[in-house]
């Protein structure tokens, strides 16, 4: 993920003029890197968040897959957003498991091959998945405390 408002160089960068929300969008489509935390102005439109959110539907129509893109468009309106993010998710997750950009086409898997892809348990308002290879793994939760 490229965090721009915390991380100091993007931040700067980013109040430079040096990077745009557009170029970024575009980073992440060829460089399969999340976004996080973008800085929008407090007097933003309505029609310029729409643009913005046509980018990202653009993104999900060419890379989401077609049981994916069928649960976005027939959630009720305010699911939509959530379950938009936990798709971007789990397809991110299955992408990295193989190093993959988002230009890069997932690699054909033989008929043996075991590829789990599994939601986590997280907080309302984030998504977040992991991808494995074989079958017998599992994710457990550990708050920070227990670690200790």
């Amino acid at each position: 993920m490229l965090p721009i408002l915390e991380d100091s160089r993007l931040a700067q960068r980013w109040s430079e003029g040096r990077i745009s929300l557009s170029g970024l969008l575009s980073y992440s489509a060829v460089c399969g890197t999340g976004l996080d935390t973008i800085p929008l102005p407090g007097d933003i439109t309505v029609e310029q968040l729409d643009m913005i959110l046509a980018d990202v539907a653009t993104l999900a129509r060419d890379h989401l897959s077609l049981v994916d893109q069928a649960a976005v468009l027939h959630a009720p309106a305010e699911r939509q957003r959530t379950v938009f993010f936990e798709a971007w998710a789990r397809h991110e997750a299955r992408r990295k498991l193989h190093g993959l950009a988002l230009e890069d086409p997932l690699p054909d898997l033989d008929e043996n091959a075991v590829v789990i892809v599994r939601a986590l348990n997280v907080p309302a308002g984030w998504a977040a998945a992991v991808a494995a290879e074989g079958s017998s793994w599992r994710v457990r939760r550990r708050e920070a405390a227990e670690l200790d």
